[in-house]
């Protein structure tokens, strides 16, 4: 009996993660801090820039200066590109940005799971618990999903670890939990 339990609940963190992933389609397109982009303006090669979003957000262009990017999508920064050298320098801007390389994070997940590792995703999708374990390829057969310690390092560098019960998310009767880069998931073992 606990074998159907162990199947069903692998697949229901398959399935959320992929629902997961699905409700998060609106965020692929924004641009986040360490992405890798090149900047190019039809009919001005020499202000073609190839850059990587600031920590902070920012980027720092030929005659503008530094402008922040981070949380708005390709197009919306284009448009306040092109707002920005509109304004004295060029005119009727025509900018475009390509994202070269997306910003990459990492999380470990260890006990038991299928896969143990580091899973790595890019940080302008994000990551959660349940998608974590997912890629981890779901739990074995000896875990107790109801015993899953997350620790992470807050703002100011302390580590804190709590123990969440996955069959809570997995049933809806809790939220899934955003991981963060450097998190560590640890399954338990099952005592039965």
């Amino acid at each position: 009996m606990k074998w159907n339990i162990d199947i069903l609940a692998s697949l229901a963190i398959m399935i959320m993660s992929c629902a997961s992933f699905a409700s998060k389609s609106e965020q692929l397109n924004k641009l986040v801090p360490l992405d890798e982009i090149s900047i190019s303006i039809f009919g001005n090669p020499d202000l073609e820039t190839k850059t990587m979003i600031s920590e902070n957000g920012e980027i720092s262009l030929p005659l503008i200066g530094s402008i922040k990017i981070s949380g708005l999508t390709q197009d919306e920064a284009q448009n306040i590109l092109e707002t920005k050298y509109s304004n004295g320098y060029l005119k009727s801007p025509w900018v475009s940005i390509n994202i070269t390389k997306r910003a990459i994070k990492y999380v470990t997940v260890l006990g038991h799971v299928q896969k143990q590792g580091v899973v790595e995703f890019e940080a302008h999708r994000g990551l959660t618990l349940t998608e974590a374990i997912g890629k981890a390829n779901g739990p074995t057969l000896k875990a107790d999903i109801s015993k899953v310690t997350l620790t992470s390092t807050d703002g100011s560098g302390k580590i804190k670890s709590t123990q969440i019960d996955l069959k809570m998310i997995i049933q809806g009767k809790a939220e899934d939990i955003q991981l963060k880069d450097g998190d560590l998931i640890y399954v338990k073992e099952s005592m039965f």
